[in-house]
């Protein structure tokens, strides 16, 4: 188990982190790449369920088993302040999790 102070180190060095570029060097520095990756596929399959897309096809998109949509369904259920910061707001299109779902 991770210690609460280490974990609190880290937010706040992400805290400080100003730009999209800084934040991709310390992922970057601090995680393998299948570790990113695994963060990548994550923060997606959450974006895409917060949107409103099925999740086998979310499934399909990412090309991931179902059972890791499921989960990612069952996590935001159970965290969903969590995930404020990804609200769905047609006024911040420019932000990376803004994805048109199709009609």
């Amino acid at each position: 188990m991770i210690k609460e102070e280490y974990l609190d180190e880290l937010a706040e060095a992400i805290s400080k982190i100003k730009t999209p570029q800084k934040a991709k060097e310390l992922l970057n520095d601090i995680l393998t790449p299948n570790e990113i990756n695994d963060v990548v596929s994550r923060l997606q399959i959450i974006k895409l369920l917060k949107q409103g897309f099925p999740q086998r096809e979310i499934a399909k998109m990412l090309k991931i088993s179902i059972a890791k949509v499921t989960h990612g369904s069952r996590y935001i259920q159970e965290h969903q302040n969590s995930f404020s910061f990804m609200k769905n707001n047609k006024n911040t299109s420019k932000n990376w999790w803004q994805t048109s779902k199709p009609s």
